[in-house]
């Protein structure tokens, strides 16, 4: 189950939420490589309450099209104790899809170390080899892993930007996150297995031109993993024979002379870069205005 709401505190009571419910099909296909394949699919918006939802939202189912390609094919992905080393895909999924896909392998990057520590950690996402905080304890039934991970140790994660920005250093201020955090729990078995029973990972982003003080444009993104049952092992065809990375990866721009909207989208995104950090919100609201 993921949630994601977005919304302007200070401005508006409102956000736009969309919320995902998935049932996934997990297989070891060997010691390391496992297998992922979205069984059943649904996707939903509201405008609701922002940043709480107080369950009074009208949700409205939307168009099936994206479930769909998500349940179409399989992805395999190598996981490691330093996280995900790589993923293999259908050569015909299309980025978007495997995009979203990426973040759902990302949910199995904490894997028990077998003792009880605080440690520092370099783990390989989504967002590329970050610096986790983990906090693992276990009672000999079961295991318990805390995690922060600092997003702003992620190498990768400003590396595409620059292609979509035209490399402008002033850019790197139109993204700023904020904190990332998970909880993962095991079961240890009778005959040494350790099995991932649910997680909970949550995650504020906010854009930087409209951050000021308390108020900032805020994406609050929540998942929820819950082991449902265990079956006997299953894989779907193996026709995941393109090996690529589990960073996101964000598709290639057309160039903006082609397209009038698109150059002045990024003359806009250019202007935005180069505003004075003391007031944002105002300068943002005049150029956007204009």
């Amino acid at each position: 189950e993921a949630r994601t709401i977005t919304g302007i505190p200070g401005t508006s009571e409102n956000g736009t939420g969309i919320h995902m419910e998935m049932t996934l099909a997990v297989s070891y296909m060997s010691q390391s490589r496992v297998s992922l394949k979205v069984k059943e699919c649904s996707m939903k918006y509201s405008l609701q309450r922002f940043p709480a939802d107080d369950g009074d939202s009208a949700w409205t189912p939307a168009d099936s099209w994206l479930c769909e390609e998500l349940q179409n094919e399989c992805i395999e992905f190598d996981l490691t104790s330093k996280g995900i080393a790589a993923i293999f895909t259908v050569p015909t999924e299309r980025d978007p899809i495997v995009n979203i896909k990426r973040g759902l392998v990302s949910t199995f990057v904490v894997v028990p170390k077998g003792y009880e520590s605080v440690r520092d950690e370099r783990l390989t996402d989504v967002l590329g080899t970050c610096k986790y905080k983990v906090w693992e304890s276990s009672n000999g039934i079961a295991t318990a892993i805390l995690t922060e991970r600092d997003v702003e140790s992620c190498p990768d994660r400003m590396k595409d930007y620059s292609t979509i920005l035209r490399e402008s250093p002033e850019q790197e201020a139109l993204f700023v996150y904020g904190s990332t955090s998970s909880e993962h729990y095991f079961t240890n078995t009778t005959d040494g297995q350790t099995i991932l029973t649910s997680a909970k990972l949550k995650e504020r982003q906010s854009f930087a031109p409209l951050s000021k003080d308390a108020g900032s444009a805020l994406t609050i993104v929540e998942k929820k993993l819950t082991l449902i049952e265990e079956t006997s092992p299953s894989t779907c065809p193996s026709k995941c024979t393109n090996e690529t990375s589990v960073i996101f990866k964000y598709s290639p721009f057309p160039s903006p002379s082609r397209d009038p909207n698109k150059c002045h989208a990024k003359e806009l995104i250019e202007q935005i870069a180069g505003l004075d950090k003391s007031d944002y919100s105002e300068q943002f609201t005049k150029i956007i205005s204009e």
